[in-house]
């Protein structure tokens, strides 16, 4: 009973380990998505500025 316990446990804990490893990758895969599209939205809005200010 008590080994059934243990392999049962071994197995949620392997299977949420996995989860967090995949939460993690997707985290990190959307704060790069992100900071890429502040970077860009704000070279717009420059390039934006810099067009207005010099006619």
């Amino acid at each position: 009973m008590e080994s059934n316990k243990n392999k049962k446990m071994e197995t949620v804990k392997a299977a949420a380990l996995t989860g967090f490893s995949k939460a993690k990758a997707v985290a990190i895969v959307g704060a790069q998505k992100v900071k890429t599209g502040t970077s860009i939205g704000a070279k717009w809005i420059k390039t934006q500025y810099q067009k207005r200010t010099s006619k």
